[in-house]
């Protein structure tokens, strides 16, 4: 299952479902008005919203609309909050030679986390707007695990249990100002500006368990083009 928000002129914009076997969407406001409203009651929403989306993918549905045809938003267009973590080497060790540091090798076994700025997150085509090209702009993929609440020193398998949906997200990093901000040693803020969805939807999928760990099994293409403006110069990434 897919979902998505849609551009309504709210700040939450509207829950939708995407088939995109079909290239068919349809907006589901006759069921729950938005993504948060759907986590919020996970359990009461989600049979609902599963049975609507075979309907959708069964082609049973007559006020579906072109995929194509919708303004995407980023599909949490905000959040009560985001905690993103560092967990693959090659890329913390980029960060720390940008600081001009040398990596902690403890950070290999217990990855470091910071919560970061979600009060709005930017959809898979809005413009990323800059004042300066001399900032070390830089761009990486992340994984999006959205869970349900989940309790402190939960065991692996309630955090597994936890998690509702996954999606992609593009972090964006100020790496010269990240410098600067480090050595305060008061977190990260002005570097770490916006987040920026990479799809438009996020996914409902299955955990497989492999002895003492859970994974996912996909693939996933992404598709379209945000773009870096800085409005001085006119340039664009």
């Amino acid at each position: 299952m897919k979902l998505g928000t849609v551009d309504n002129w709210t700040r939450d914009g509207a829950l939708a479902l995407a088939d995109t076997n079909s290239g068919q969407a349809i907006v589901v406001s006759h069921i729950v008005g938005t993504m948060q409203e759907a986590l919020d009651s996970w359990s009461k929403y989600s049979e609902p919203l599963h049975a609507e989306y075979r309907r959708l993918q069964e082609g049973k549905l007559s006020t579906t609309v072109p995929i194509s045809e919708l303004r995407w938003r980023a599909p949490l267009p905000r959040a009560y909050q985001l905690l993103d973590g560092g967990g693959y080497r090659p890329h913390l060790e980029l960060g720390f030679s940008m600081r001009k540091q040398s990596f902690p090798e403890e950070m290999a076994e217990n990855p470091s986390f910071y919560q970061s700025v979600s009060d709005s997150i930017l959809g898979p085509t809005e413009d990323f707007i800059l004042g300066t090209d001399e900032l070390g702009t830089d761009f990486e993929a992340e994984l999006v695990v959205v869970t349900d609440d989940v309790k402190q020193m939960a065991t692996k398998a309630e955090g597994a249990n936890g998690i509702l949906l996954i999606g992609l997200m593009n972090d964006i990093s100020l790496r010269l100002t990240q410098r600067v901000e480090h050595a305060r040693g008061f977190g990260f803020y002005h570097c770490k500006p916006k987040k920026h969805s990479r799809r438009s939807w996020l996914r409902r999928m299955n955990l497989v368990s492999i002895g003492s760990t859970s994974k996912f099994h996909f693939q996933w293409k992404s598709s379209g083009m945000a773009r870096c403006l800085v409005p001085q110069t006119g340039l664009s990434t």
